[in-house]
């Protein structure tokens, strides 16, 4: 997955074909797009880790504790089944 196509070659053939009267200004916005995409991209994963990181080791630090106690609702559900039988 990428987040640019920078260095694949199709970008430099959709802005060679575009109509401008300034063809500096189109170089500037080739040179601004993988600048631009790969700025905002990194951005948002890095702002995914950051938010994501902590909750996802507090889960893990309480998975102890949830796996005990849910077997501990296993055990008296098997008790009040096997009494109502």
């Amino acid at each position: 997955m990428f987040s640019n196509e920078a260095g694949l070659g199709s970008a430099a053939i959709a802005h060679a074909t575009a109509r401008t009267r300034e063809p500096v200004s189109e170089g500037y916005v080739a040179l601004l797009e993988p600048f631009i995409d790969t700025a905002v991209v990194c951005t948002m994963t890095a702002l995914v880790f950051v938010v994501a990181i902590p909750n996802l080791l507090d889960l893990y630090l309480l998975a102890p504790r949830i796996r005990q106690e849910t077997l501990g609702y296993e055990a008296r559900i098997r008790e009040r089944l096997r009494a109502d039988r």
